[in-house]
């Protein structure tokens, strides 16, 4: 008896891992328009975040999931938004009376390699971001071609 096995190429369809997480380790007054610099990095896969600058710099093209919560002060109100080369992608309001305030928001959003994408301040009435609870994560969540 005489058996033939074919063997073909297995070609593996490999996402590149892609994912930052990075908090703000004290507490900052900002002004209007100020970037909102995540100065602790808790991870950093594929090195698009930069703790100096506080800007997420695309190192694949490709789908992407950006989060970020923002803390304002006691008694203060802080708005902040997703930006994407100076386009604003998502908002976030943060406020409380006799309180800390939070806000969310999370976009899906098709990036290009070199892209750059950060959390600006907006809301000039409050400038009080409380460190510690103040996060700016994101990761791809697939490849795609231009």
């Amino acid at each position: 008896v005489l058996f033939s096995v074919a063997s073909t190429p297995l070609q593996a369809d490999i996402t590149p891992q892609v994912s930052f997480s990075a908090k703000l380790s004290y507490n900052r007054e900002l002004q209007p328009l100020d970037t909102v610099i995540f100065d602790t990095v808790v991870t950093n896969n594929g090195d698009g975040y930069n703790s100096e600058n506080g800007k997420f710099t695309v190192p694949v093209t490709g789908t992407y999931f950006l989060f970020s919560t923002i803390l304002s002060g006691y008694n203060t109100k802080v708005e902040t938004a997703v930006i994407v080369n100076d386009k604003e992608v998502g908002r976030m309001y943060s406020g409380a009376h006799d309180a800390h305030g939070s806000g969310s928001n999370g976009v899906v959003v098709n990036l290009q390699s070199g892209d750059n994408v950060w959390i600006r301040l907006l809301y000039q009435g409050g400038t009080h971001v409380h460190g510690f609870y103040t996060t700016f994560s994101g990761f791809l969540v697939n490849e795609r071609s231009v």
